[in-house]
């Protein structure tokens, strides 16, 4: 469609232009009621896209979008060169634990930071090895406990080490119900919560066993 002597007259220029509300909400009922969800781009680059990447912040849970997820992929190396223990850790931190959000699949760069971290700080806790489990919540929490009981749980392995007799070996009953040396315990020291029933269990096993042989 053409007027003698005009410009063309293009689509948008025949619909009648929306108010940022409208547009936004249309968007948004059109993007997340698909199957996969997404929200334009150009709402992340303005003013009201800065409060939208605050409420993003505040979620529970956040999972990366394939674009995010290609960028992090792509220049991870270079990011985690970058980063250095003191930014990480507060002054004062003894005990550190380190969670990131797809280690359970790859621990790279969870090891990675360990290794930074390991030469200012005696106590550091990585997901991957305490809880190698999918969900985060659930993986952040068992490690940040298991950092947390580090120092507890070394100092008393080290003064039972000391007091053994010179020609024994020391062996820990885990909650699991089997045995682990001081070294992996001192570790992974939640292995040791339920170390008393598990015994009792594993006990009350072989007293039946015995009885019955």
């Amino acid at each position: 469609m053409r007027a003698e002597g005009d410009a063309p007259v293009t689509v948008s220029q025949l619909t009648p232009p929306k108010d940022y509300r409208s547009q936004l909400l249309e968007d948004v009922l059109h993007g997340f009621t698909g199957y996969r969800k997404y929200l334009p781009s150009k709402y992340f680059y303005d003013g009201r896209g800065s409060e939208l990447f605050e409420q993003i912040t505040e979620l529970p849970e956040y999972y990366l979008t394939r674009a995010e997820t290609e960028i992090l992929a792509e220049h991870a190396d270079s990011l985690m060169a970058r980063i250095q223990p003191d930014e990480l850790v507060e002054l004062g931190v003894s005990c550190v634990g380190v969670c990131l959000l797809h280690s359970y699949a790859n621990p790279e760069h969870e090891e990675h930071l360990a290794a930074l971290l390991a030469g200012k700080f005696p106590f550091v806790a990585i997901s991957s090895r305490v809880n190698p489990e999918a969900r985060e919540f659930e993986r952040t929490a068992t490690t940040v406990l298991s950092a947390g009981v580090m120092p507890l749980t070394r100092t008393y392995l080290d003064n039972l080490e000391a007091e053994k007799p010179p020609r024994s070996r020391l062996h820990l009953f885990h909650s699991s119900g089997g045995m682990a040396s001081p070294d992996a315990m001192r570790d992974l020291p939640l292995g040791l919560a339920l170390s008393g029933p598990a015994a009792g269990v594993a006990a009350a096993m072989a007293s039946l066993s015995e009885s019955a042989g």
